[in-house]
């Protein structure tokens, strides 16, 4: 899944990833077609959402993205518009797994359908079982590191359907200041880290843009991103 020019790696992600960027980006007033293309992203390359794109690009266009907007929050927006299904073939094969630990298991052994830039695997000491989501150094930008733990989260909780559900998250960088100047309501709270306070905080489910099926998040506890 990783193209070579030269003696260099091409690190990849799924063009499903840009899934729902249109109506994301839309719904922060942004231009998709005109941010797309100040990444070298062409829409015949995403047409197939089982195209392979450059996972730098894709990186850089969530943080353009999040800044052009004023959105700090850009890629929990990307990820509450995502359902299971838009992880492709490898959502059929999740569907039938009977745990977490299982569901886990298959997405660290397939996680190449999917790119090459994350690893995901459990620490269990016997009493709490932690699930780490790292990603490869160079890789680690905000938006794609709490995109890709908040997708990893609704989709556990959805495979699962509502039986599992993590205590807290943690991140190893704060929150946006536009979360914490907002008091806590029905559709956001926080979750406790070892140096701040993460909000898992997003708009009222009636804003959000074309989203899949959601959930309101709860407090979590085993679930780790570092960069």
């Amino acid at each position: 899944m990783t193209k070579a020019m030269g003696p260099r790696l091409i690190r990849q992600v799924r063009a499903s990833a840009l899934q729902t960027y249109f109506s994301v980006a839309r719904f922060v007033g942004l231009d998709p077609y005109l941010w797309m293309r100040k990444n070298n992203i062409r829409s015949e390359d995403i047409a197939d959402p089982q195209n392979m794109i450059a996972a730098s690009a894709l990186l850089k266009l969530y943080e353009d993205s999040a800044v052009a907007s004023g959105r700090p929050d850009f890629g929990l927006l990307i990820a509450e518009s995502r359902s299971v299904a838009s992880l492709g073939p490898i959502s059929l094969l999740l569907r039938y797994q009977p745990t977490v630990r299982s569901i886990i298991d298959q997405v660290a052994i397939n996680m190449r359908l999917l790119n090459d830039i994350v690893q995901a695997r459990i620490q269990d000491d016997g009493q709490i079982a932690m699930v780490r989501i790292e990603m490869l150094p160079g890789f680690a930008s905000r938006q794609t590191i709490e995109s890709t733990v908040a997708i990893a989260c609704r989709s556990y909780c959805e495979l699962m359907v509502g039986a599992w559900q993590p205590e807290s998250i943690h991140f190893r960088h704060g929150a946006p200041r536009i979360w914490r100047r907002t008091s806590a309501s029905s559709a956001a709270r926080s979750c406790s880290t070892a140096s701040s306070t993460v909000s898992s905080a997003l708009p009222p489910r009636s804003t959000y843009p074309t989203p899949g099926p959601t959930r309101r998040w709860r407090r979590m506890r085993s679930v780790s991103s570092t960069c």
